[in-house]
């Protein structure tokens, strides 16, 4: 986890400094999202295989699961006094440091495992395929609205995005070590907990971005004190 860290804190001061240009970063924040789909489930192997006494493992289990609440809510406040003060910059260089003494604190604090460990086989079909199709299917219900939801440019998108994520399904009911084993939606209640966990965040985090948007394009608020309007 310690290098995916100091990477993610590389690229984070990449797309903050050293973005001149709107491709670039995107990139940067394309390569942000990467390392953090790296770093939570290692973080949580380590947590599981660390903590092996069960009040320990559940008493760490349970401050990982607070900690992005706690985000979610300083967050917001925080990225908007950073950004109304030193620039929006800045919200990409306060978190390199985090990342870099969390990974230098990896490297010295968790031990090493002696264990030899089966090495098993990486679905990488199925993670280029899920991430293609989600990708795709995300850029054509973002382009509709400017392309027409009826045109043939966001049909084939749509259509196309729909075949890559068949595809994925098709892959992981053939691969050996699926990404995704389906199995595991026999789990009694487990469908039912993602899809409410699906439905919470989408609501929870289009509500942190377009209530944002509107306090300050609308309401002319400032990006830190809605009670003072921005000067036009």
């Amino acid at each position: 986890m310690s290098g995916y860290e100091l990477t993610y804190g590389g690229f984070l001061l990449l797309g903050g400094r050293a973005a001149d240009a709107e491709a670039m970063l995107i990139a940067a924040r394309l390569a942000q999202g990467i390392g953090a789909a790296m770093m939570s489930p290692a973080a949580l192997s380590i947590l599981t295989t660390t903590f092996t006494n069960p009040r320990d493992r559940n008493l760490a289990r349970g401050a990982r699961a607070a900690i992005p609440g706690l985000a979610g809510a300083s967050g917001v406040v925080l990225s908007g006094a950073l950004t109304q003060r030193p620039g929006w910059r800045w919200i990409f260089y306060i978190n390199v440091p985090v990342a870099t003494i969390a990974g230098i604190g990896a490297l010295a604090l968790i031990a090493r495992d002696p264990r030899e460990r089966r090495q098993s086989s990486f679905d990488l079909s199925g993670a280029v395929l899920v991430t293609a199709g989600m990708l795709l299917l995300i850029y054509a219900l973002v382009q509709a609205p400017i392309t027409g939801l009826g045109t043939t440019q966001t049909i084939g998108e749509l259509a196309a995005a729909i075949v890559i994520l068949a595809a994925f399904v098709g892959n992981e009911l053939r691969a050996r070590n699926p990404l995704v084993p389906f199995s595991i939606f026999r789990i009694k209640g487990l469908a039912a907990a993602n899809l409410t966990q699906l439905i919470t965040f989408s609501g929870l985090y289009s509500m942190f971005f377009f209530l944002s948007l509107y306090m300050q394009q609308v309401l002319s608020y400032s990006p830190s004190t809605p009670a003072l309007p921005t000067s036009r």
